[in-house]
């Protein structure tokens, strides 16, 4: 890998599963990892020194993506730390628990839509204001990787209720 496909990289929902496993991948490329985390510091920082043992610098970042504020100062400690963020993995989600979908009140869907919808999109947002500048020798440099693992949606139905049919293509 040459040194214009790596940097820093940015990686919400860290500190376990897909963005856990993405941030160790990153690292084992090149790249040094910022690894967000909103109640798991343990598991960031686990996440985070397995980053460390593959020889590239990485941090993690106490940050909720339902917070605006959280997501331009997640992209500010990483950029301060480990320099300019080139890549994002847009990873933090949840489901608040799995649910039927007739389980969901109001502020339950709020939840799960500020954080799977407005988050991704808002972090994205700031990634592109901060990636898409000049950047090595003059080229503008675009990195950025949208992930969704938490947005697993709610079950419509329970086992003993018919499941939908794939459409016969004949």
């Amino acid at each position: 890998m040459s040194d214009d496909c790596v940097g820093t990289a940015l990686v919400t929902g860290g500190s376990r599963g897909i963005g856990a496993a993405s941030a160790i991948a990153l690292a084992r490329c090149g790249w040094d990892v910022a690894i967000t985390f909103r109640d798991q510091l343990d598991s960031a920082e686990q996440v985070a020194a397995a980053c460390r043992a593959l020889g590239r610098r990485a941090i993690s970042i106490r940050a909720d993506v339902a917070r605006p504020a959280d997501i331009v100062t997640m992209f500010d400690e990483a950029q301060s730390q480990l320099g300019a963020v080139s890549a994002l993995v847009n990873n933090a989600g949840v489901v608040s628990p799995a649910a039927r979908v007739d389980e969901y009140d109001a502020a339950r869907l709020d939840r799960v839509l500020t954080i799977n919808v407005r988050g991704v999109f808002l972090a994205a947002a700031e990634a592109v204001r901060r990636i898409n500048r000049p950047w090595r020798r003059g080229r503008r440099h675009r990195q950025c990787v949208v992930t969704g693992s938490g947005a697993r949606g709610a079950r419509a139905s329970t086992s003993t209720t018919p499941r939908a049919r794939p459409l016969s293509t004949h």
